[in-house]
């Protein structure tokens, strides 16, 4: 359901330009992740990734999560439910009012809505720490530039006219263990707050 209506909603943008629109706000995905979601190839989508890929599209979340008339949700091997069923579930039973206006990525006044990267919430893993902390310590270590804005940077800076997919995706994982190894120095040190 979720994959169609991408799909759907995507019209002539292509997936290399969604893709690339997720990992600004922090959705590490690839082109072939969002091609299986719309082939209807993966069962489970997190939450946050839901909320993400609607914002991203600019469309309320009930559409996101709209299904044909009398359509039923798998939501795990032995629970079902339609989408209205679901939506209110999502929201405690309330009205889902909210739920039909197209969400933002950042309301004003407030931080950017974000889902930390992969790389950030495994380093926090690792280090026992929240990625919030991580991504604190990222912009205390490179002049207010996230993680992902840094990486982009760097590999930008370090990309030529004969890269290839495959040697942009060999540089992107060197650029972010790097970094990764950076940060943990830096928060290891004790200078990122606990």
């Amino acid at each position: 359901m979720v994959g169609r209506n991408v799909r759907l909603r995507r019209g002539d943008e292509s997936q290399e330009g969604l893709v690339r629109r997720l990992s600004q706000h922090g959705l590490d995905w690839s082109v072939p992740k969002l091609a299986a979601l719309e082939r209807g190839e993966r069962e489970h989508v997190m939450i946050e990734e839901v909320v993400l890929l609607a914002a991203t599209l600019g469309l309320p979340l009930a559409e996101l999560l709209a299904t044909e008339e009398g359509e039923v949700i798998r939501l795990s091997p032995t629970a079902t439910g339609t989408a209205t069923a679901t939506v209110s579930t999502i929201v405690d039973g309330k009205r889902a009012e909210g739920l039909h206006t197209p969400l933002s990525l950042a309301a004003p006044g407030t931080e950017p809505l974000t889902v930390p990267m992969k790389a950030v919430r495994q380093l926090a893993r690792e280090l026992g720490r929240e990625p919030a902390e991580v991504e604190r310590a990222a912009r205390a270590v490179w002049d207010e530039r996230t993680f992902w804005q840094e990486r982009e940077q760097r590999l930008q800076m370090a990309t030529t006219p004969i890269d290839t997919a495959r040697t942009l995706s060999a540089k992107r994982g060197r650029i972010t263990r790097t970094m990764s190894a950076d940060l943990r120095a830096y928060l290891e040190a004790g200078k990122g707050k606990r």
